[in-house]
Parts: structure tokens; sequence; C-alpha cells
């Protein structure tokens, strides 16, 4: 609870403090594929916003039941445990060519999205085209951590008139290719070794397998208020 408190003072204090270097700014909540979000928007002129974007969401899922087609799987598998991490902060540029609520927008996001898997093997668990016994197998996925972003949306938090208004964003963030990393600890100790070079392998071809998905789309719906 302190902590919210603590951001929402820091949140109102740059408000304050925009409204008296930059003019008219204001604060949109939102929600969408970046997570739960909020934008701070500094009035440059009468159709150019300075937008400052953060966004979170992180959410586990251990509840897997495999079914008949499964069976291999639950054999050797005791629990699997998936965890989604989104975080991102973003500078970006809004342009109203026609001084209304459209816009287009460019800037880059410090992306921290990552995805993360814990395996606790049962018995034996195939990796590389070799069976090894395994305490457990923790896999994670992440990005470029600099993502340049384009898009359009609407809304504009800075201009006077109606306190609240609707606000939209669609784009992308160029994320890079996929880093994919795989560790595990063998059973048997003497086979950690060639078990780490199998684990190598497997991650090169995961990379290979989703090199193309370079590109992160950014969708997002929420509500501005005008200070």
């Amino acid at each position: 609870m302190k902590r919210i408190v603590c951001v929402c003072a820091i949140l109102l204090a740059l408000v304050m403090g925009a409204e008296a270097a930059w003019g008219d700014s204001g604060l949109s909540l939102k929600v969408g594929t970046p997570g739960i979000g909020m934008d701070l928007t500094l009035g440059l002129g009468e159709k150019v916003n300075v937008r400052l974007s953060g966004n979170y969401f992180s959410y586990t899922y251990d509840d897997y039941e495999f079914d008949e087609d499964d069976e291999d799987i639950d054999e050797v598998v005791d629990e699997i445990e998936v965890t989604l991490d989104l975080m991102s902060l973003g500078a970006l540029l809004d342009w109203h060519p026609w001084g209304g609520g459209f816009r287009l927008s460019a800037g880059a996001f410090y992306n921290g999205n990552e995805a993360s898997l814990t395996v606790t093997a049962g018995d034996t668990i195939e990796i590389d085209d070799e069976d090894y016994e395994v305490q457990s197998l923790d896999g994670q996925v992440n990005f470029d951590s600099f993502a340049p972003y384009a898009g359009i949306g609407w809304g504009n938090a800075a201009k006077e008139g109606s306190h609240w208004h609707f606000v939209f964003d669609l784009g992308v963030m160029l994320q890079g290719s996929a880093n994919v990393s795989l560790t595990a600890t063998a059973t048997d100790g003497s086979r950690q070794s060639q078990l780490n070079a199998a684990l190598a392998n497997e991650a090169d071809e995961l990379e290979d397998e989703v090199e193309d998905y370079t590109l992160y789309p950014v969708l997002t719906l929420g509500l501005g208020y005008t200070f």
C-alpha cells in the first residue's frame, strides 16, 4: 500500500511540475497486450506531445492437466510451472496532424518482457534425442532490451477541453529475435557436461523456430484525464 501511495505522489508531483514547465498535461490508465499501464503526457505544442509510458503484468500458471493423448509426457513430468512477466518503460513522441485526438506515435521502450518455464521431472526426459534423468529443467525466453516503437492511436491527454477522454493505441515494438536459455541438473553428475551441450543444442533449435517473431503487437485501451 505504501508503494502505491508513493507512486501516486510522485506522479502527482510530475504532473504539477509538468503543468508549470510545459503547459497542459494529463494521465492515462490503460490495459492491453503490454499489461496494465499508465501514461504521462506533456504538451509541447498544439499538435505535438511527449508521452512517458509504463506497463506491467505478471502471471504464473502451474495447474497443468495432461489429457489421454499426453500419457507419455504425464509419465515423466511431475509438475510444470510457466511464468509470464511483462514490463516496459517507454518515451514516445505523439503528433496530432489535425490537432484532434488522432495521433501518430514513434519512440522506444525498455523491454523487460520475458517468459520462464520450470519442469520437475519424475523419470527420464528426452533432450536433443537423448534420455536424461534430471532433477528439474528451467527455461527462459527474453528479447532485446531496447525496442523501437511505431504506431497510431487516439487521445490527447494534454489538450484543453473535456477532462475525461478515451485513449487507444495500435502499434508494434521491434523486440528482436528471441533469446532462449535452458538449464537443468542431471541426477547423474557424470552426465552434466553432456546434458549442458544437449540443452544448448535445444535452445539453438528453439531460437531458429521463433526467429521470425521480432515484432511485438501493442494494443491498448484506456481512459485519460487532462489536468
